[in-house]
């Protein structure tokens, strides 16, 4: 009887190493699944004459579904901040909220204020200034303005070597793609690279790239915002 129940045991556990072994190495038969297109080709970036950009699949009657079109950020409107539903000032269980100088925390799609201390208080931005920079760039690169790609090559100026704080230490014996240096923008949040973006871009007039910073601030609703320079360092006169 004995004998039985371990001959038994001993093919439960043959049985289920087997089950194992099939539920690793099975591999389907793709050959079978003949309603999958055999290729997908890749989508292509179509740009628009008023500068928007869509993406339409390569080929449309391969019957692969085409892909919504890109959002455009100058065209969405949010709506109006609703300041009756903050909470006010320092929050109880967030000591942290204590010691902040001021700060909005707001939902953007219902315009819902959920946090608000000294929101109207103007307050030096820093490297946030560089998330303007950023976006001229990426909408300069979706429009294809004056033919800039993201694998444009920029040479370094010796005016953006000189740009100190947070940097890459750019040299003006290197050139990089575009790419890099916003990279270097958004990650290292690196003055040289911002400056040198804002060079590029506005065709070696730093200065008017940063009229652009501002019109475009305008533009989006930012009435209260001035920048002075594409990086957010101090600036050398008492208004910047």
């Amino acid at each position: 009887m004995k004998l039985k129940y371990i001959i038994l045991t001993i093919g439960l556990i043959v049985l289920a190493h087997l089950i194992i072994l099939f539920v690793c190495f099975y591999q389907p038969d793709d050959s079978k699944t003949s309603n999958v297109p055999e290729k997908l080709e890749s989508p292509k970036n179509v740009v628009k004459n008023d500068g928007s950009a869509t993406v339409q699949p390569a080929n449309p009657a391969s019957g692969v579904a085409a892909v919504q079109p890109v959002s455009e950020s100058r065209n969405r409107q949010y709506p109006p901040f609703n300041f009756q539903t903050a909470w006010k000032g320092v929050i109880p269980d967030l000591p942290a909220s204590a010691g902040t100088r001021a700060g909005i925390l707001v939902d953007a799609d219902t315009g819902n204020v959920l946090w608000d201390k000294q929101a109207s208080t103007p307050v030096q931005i820093a490297s946030m200034t560089k998330l303007m920079t950023l976006l001229l760039a990426c909408e300069d690169i979706q429009a294809g303005r004056n033919g800039i790609t993201l694998q444009s090559p920029v040479k370094v100026s010796s005016a953006a070597m000189k740009i100190g704080g947070s940097q890459v230490w750019l040299d003006p014996k290197e050139t990089f793609p575009l790419e890099e240096l916003l990279k270097a923008v958004a990650i290292k949040s690196a003055n040289d690279a911002a400056y040198q973006v804002a060079e590029f871009l506005g065709q070696g007039d730093v200065y008017g790239f940063v009229g652009r910073m501002n019109r475009r601030a305008r533009e989006i609703g930012m009435k209260n915002t001035h920048f002075h320079n594409p990086h957010g360092l101090p600036g050398k006169t008492s208004a910047e």
